[in-house]
């Protein structure tokens, strides 16, 4: 499961528009008001369940997007 958690983390990056600095500022809000990602940047979280759900369709891998936790995205960047 973590070889998949980087190989999203890296199909994210690559594919959302200015990624990098949209997380950091999330980050920043997440750690600032203490809250989670789809409270910090509620489109970005979004456009990551839908890559998760493309990334698993496109390689017809054999898991549940529901068990992919988005926040841990985040942190195999």
């Amino acid at each position: 499961m973590e070889l998949i958690y980087r190989d999203l983390a890296k199909f994210m990056a690559e594919t959302i528009e200015d990624y990098e600095p949209r997380l950091q500022v999330a980050l920043n809000r997440i750690d600032h008001n203490r809250c989670s990602l789809q409270q910090a940047d509620y489109q970005l979280y979004s456009e990551m369940v839908d890559l998760v759900e493309e990334y698993i369709s496109d390689n017809d891998l054999d898991i549940d997007p529901d068990e992919i936790d988005i926040e841990t995205l985040m942190f195999n960047f």
